[in-house]
């Protein structure tokens, strides 16, 4: 190993050595014999090779012969060799024959070919012995090493550049055997011996004729569309994909793509492309501002505060009730380089109106992003008082306080699951959204994001599938024609931090979110991800919708539309005007059915609130409805009653 490594640090050195070897004893056997019956000079001759040896060497380092790796080596480094080798003797035979006259000048030509010839020749018989070598390996190899089949997808540059490497170095146990391309200039041609077979629609014919193991990507440059239709052609078949990373398409001469092959992931499932931007703007619309995050330990929180932080805030309040995550997070960012006085972690509940009163009395935030929430569909549907206390009452707190202390910026997480609700959580988030709807006027500029589902979250159904993945199935999904929206982390909280730029007066923003995903067709594409056939090595099995889950979501509410921004992925929702009173109004209603602890009574008043809110699994008693209740919010430093009035207060001033 270690004469390999010896080999390798001083390989452009050695090889330089063996061609002025070479060269000089041509130029010397070819000089010699012409003069056999003549005088000659011996120091004419000995300063002759050393001037065509340092010819050799000046265009040697500007043709940069010595930078290309000859077992890759095709026309194109043959034909630089030969071009440096030529044109180094030509000018030395020009030089020689103006200022030194000692050999004719057809002498000094007939040995500079000779000598060309003899460079590229030895370089041809090393590439040759190197692949009868190879060959020879593989032919020697147990039978019980099967040899991994490989269809290669794409005949342009990166296709035929990962067809030469397979073929010139030493992968014993692969085997390229076949290409396949849609341009039908190329079918039935050959590269490097390996046939163009037919088309990518073709993909699954293929691999089941020639027995492949793995298919190889090779078109780092196609567009999100492209990748979609190939992924659906491969789905088709029980192989392994792997595929070139979009950043070889700026590569002039790329090498080792072979070692840079990786495995389909979840982001190339996205129907869109995945685009995360770090502007000026945005960069100095964090820097030197004091930030909350509140459920600033979940997934988007998290998020967040690594984008905010890495955007150099002067003061990030990580405020989350679960300290495990909020402990991780900022151990994380230390690690990361972050000052530690830039980083405080709060243990607090946005429903604890005190706390939640001592923390913006404390840090004054410029800017609050709410991200504290339940967001599990079942789970808030058999515990809605939760969801109300946590999701309603906490951002009712949070963003009235954010009015008293003179927040500059508040900007909700919301959820695709508020439009048209029909789970109670999407029915809480909706509630909200309405909340920063009726905070139209005052200082504080309001807005809300909504979003879809991110990939890899927290209680999402992408770890869920790939813990049953795991433990080998079955994978259960509720519907076989469920769809939703899927975004990655970085990318959705990227696109929070711009929407909070432009937020004004209480506005919704809705993302781009691309095409809907069949979450069945999620599950089938996560398990040929790791290498298992569906419905054969892992099962599917379909458990029907939860309480609360609908087919598919949707991003705008009927009467809503949405108007382009400055950011070509983010859309403004009209404004759908809402009184503080009505909220009030609606708050009160809620704190009274959450007192009684009746959960039908607590249904009854989301409807009467959301009337797209469909629940006809209860029958409410007309004197149910009548008692009356105490609030929960007794004892709390600020009651929410008084709250309203100093923000109206606040307001109104």
């Amino acid at each position: 190993m270690v004469n390999v490594f010896k080999f390798s640090k001083y390989r452009e050195l050695i090889i330089f050595f063996i061609d002025l070897t070479l060269v000089a004893l041509v130029y010397g056997l070819t000089i010699l014999p012409l003069y056999y019956n003549k005088p000659l000079d011996g120091g004419s001759l000995l300063l002759s090779v050393i001037i065509l040896l340092l010819f050799y060497a000046a265009f040697s380092m500007l043709f940069r012969v010595y930078r290309s790796l000859w077992r890759y080596a095709e026309m194109r480094e043959y034909a630089i060799c030969t071009v440096s080798s030529l044109g180094a003797g030509f000018s030395y035979s020009v030089f020689h024959w103006f200022f030194l006259k000692w050999f004719p000048f057809a002498d000094n030509l007939l040995a500079i070919c000779l000598a060309s010839i003899v460079l590229v020749t030895y370089r041809y018989i090393y590439r040759m012995y190197r692949d009868r070598m190879i060959e020879r390996k593989r032919a020697q190899l147990p039978t019980t090493n099967k040899l991994e089949r490989i269809l290669v997808v794409g005949a342009g540059s990166a296709g035929a550049s990962m067809l030469r490497e397979l073929c010139a170095e030493c992968f014993y146990n692969i085997k390229p055997v076949c290409v396949v391309d849609d341009d039908p200039s190329k079918w039935g041609r050959m590269i490097y011996g390996i046939p163009i077979s037919g088309t990518i629609a073709e993909i699954p014919k293929l691999c089941a004729e020639h027995d492949i193991d793995t298919i190889y990507i090779c078109i780092p440059s196609a567009s999100t569309a492209q990748r979609r239709q190939i992924f659906e052609f491969c789905a088709k078949t029980p192989c392994r994909t792997k595929i070139l990373p979009s950043y070889f398409s700026k590569m002039a001469y790329p090498v080792d793509i072979n070692g840079h092959m990786r495995s389909i992931c979840l982001e190339d499932l996205l129907n869109r492309e995945v685009n995360i931007e770090d502007t000026p703007e945005l960069r100095s619309f964090i820097k030197d501002k004091t930030v909350m995050v509140t459920g600033g330990g979940g997934s988007i929180g998290s998020e967040l505060c690594r984008q905010i932080a890495k955007s150099g805030a002067k003061l990030l309040i990580i405020l989350d009730i679960y300290e495990n995550s909020a402990y991780a997070l900022q151990q994380e960012l230390l690690q990361a380089g972050i000052p530690p006085q830039e980083i405080v972690v709060e243990i607090a509940s946005v429903r604890d109106q005190k706390k939640m009163e001592q923390m913006f009395h404390t840090y004054r935030p410029d800017y609050v992003f709410h991200a504290a929430a339940h967001k599990h569909v079942p789970l808030m549907e058999h515990n809605p008082e939760e969801a109300v206390k946590n999701n309603v009452l906490g951002t009712y707190i949070t963003a009235n306080l954010a009015e008293i202390y003179g927040v500059k910026k508040f900007v909700l997480i919301s959820s695709d699951k508020a439009v048209h609700p029909s789970s109670f959580m999407g029915a809480t988030k909706r509630l909200c959204e309405m909340i920063v709807q009726s905070k139209n006027s005052g200082e504080t500029e309001f807005a809300a994001v909504r979003f879809g589902n991110v990939l890899g979250s927290n209680g999402s159904v992408v770890p869920l599938f790939e813990q049953q993945i795991r433990e080998g199935g079955p994978v259960t999904v509720t519907h076989k024609d469920i769809t939703r929206y899927f975004m990655t982390i970085p990318e959705a909280v990227n696109l929070v931090l711009q929407a909070g730029t432009m937020a004004k007066r209480g506005e919704i923003f809705v993302l781009n979110m691309g095409e809907p995903i069949k979450i069945v067709t999620l599950a089938e594409n996560m398990i040929k991800m790791k290498g298992y056939v569906p419905y054969q090595d892992i099962d599917i099995v379909f458990t029907g919708l939860r309480p609360g889950e609908k087919l598919y979501e949707e991003l705008l509410l009927d009467e809503e539309a949405v108007h382009h921004t400055e950011h070509d992925r983010i859309f403004r929702a009209n404004q759908i005007c809402i009184s503080r009173e009505k909220i009030k109004e609606h708050i009160d209603g809620l704190e009274k059915a959450v007192a009684t602890r009746n959960r039908d009574y607590l249904f009854f008043e989301m409807g009467q609130i959301l009337p797209n809110f469909k629940k006809n699994h209860y029958v409410l008693p007309t004197e149910q409805r009548n008692q009356n209740i105490v609030p929960i919010t007794k004892g709390n430093i600020l009651p929410l009653n008084q709250m309203e009035k100093v923000v109206g207060a606040e307001a109104a001033q």
